[in-house]
Order: structure tokens, then sequence, then C-alpha cells
């Protein structure tokens, strides 16, 4: 939509969401529309910051609390399935370099009970944040979920994997993080 309510474009699912924001400012005529979009964080970029709630204790969950451990960020949501899937993977990860490799799950906008009962019901031992507001998600520019960051001991992403991750892939991944602290 420009200035004068005209549409330039027509929505569907792939919108990014800071155009539909853009919009939605220009309709209201609140003059807070952006100056400039958000940098989506690629290879070789710190990752952004992140100061949420824990789903275990409501205390704050920061990504500096980690420096000098490799740290796997996922961001999912329980109405995603490639997410449950995955997650007997990220769990068994999690114990298996317990102490070696931080794994954080960063659920988008939901409901803490509702991402509380499926971590119970699954036996989900790893820290999980609540991005309740999806600040966190948008900072990120994530295209969706499951999205996987993983950063080395600095928190620099040293790779980023959208999709459910396999195995191999999270193997080789961990694999590579470790070697280099």
């Amino acid at each position: 939509i420009d200035a004068r309510g005209r549409e330039q474009i027509l929505l569907d699912d792939a919108a990014p969401a800071p155009v539909f924001a853009q919009d939605l400012h220009i309709l209201l005529r609140d003059h807070q529309w952006l100056k400039s979009l958000p940098h989506a964080p690629i290879f070789g970029d710190r990752a952004p910051n992140l100061n949420l709630p824990s789903l275990a204790s409501g205390e704050r969950v920061r990504l500096t609390q980690f420096r000098g451990k490799p740290v796997m960020i996922n961001f999912w949501a329980t109405t995603c399935l490639p997410c449950l899937s995955e997650m007997p993977l990220l769990e068994r990860t999690f114990r298996r370099y317990h102490g070696k490799l931080q794994i954080l799950g960063v659920d988008d906008q939901e409901p803490a009970n509702e991402v509380g009962a499926f971590a119970r019901q699954d036996h989900i031992t790893y820290p999980i944040a609540l991005d309740s507001q999806g600040n966190i998600v948008y900072s990120y520019q994530l295209a969706g979920t499951p999205t996987t960051f993983f950063l080395d001991g600095r928190g620099v992403i040293q790779d980023i994997h959208a999709g459910p991750l396999t195995q191999s892939q999270v193997s080789r991944e961990v694999g590579l993080l470790l070697a280099e602290d």
C-alpha cells in the first residue's frame, strides 16, 4: 500500500512481516513506518541477543549467559509438525553433549501452558524460552519454523538450517562446533 492508500501488491503468505507492518502504519497514518528493514543475521555475524522468560522457571534467558560454549538455538512451535519430529533428536543431542554444548529452544508466540504441557509429555529437558510477542523471531528474520542457528562459543553464527534437522546434520554441525572450541 502506498502513502495514498493504493494497493501496490497483493498480500499472501509470502509477504514479509516488515512489509505488512509498514502497510499497517501507512493505513493508520501514525507516521511510525520503518526507516529501514531489520538485517537478517547471516553466517559470521554475532547472533542477536535474546532476553526471554524461561519456560521452566520464568527467569530471563540471555544468549550472553552461554558465552564460552557452542549453542544451538532452535526456533519452533507446537503447531509445527516438522518441529515436533526433530525434538527427540535435539533432546538426545542435549543429553549426549551436556556440559559441552548448549541447546536452547525458542517457542514462537504460544501460551506457556501449552508449551509446558508439550515439553512434559515429550520429556524435553533442554531449556525452552518463550518468545510470546515474536520479537526475537522478528529480530532473527525467520522465514519459518523449525530454524536452527549454530553458534560458536563467542556467539558467532557458524551455520543456519531452515527445516527439520537429521541426525547426520546435527552430528556434522556439533562436531564442527566442538572442534573449534
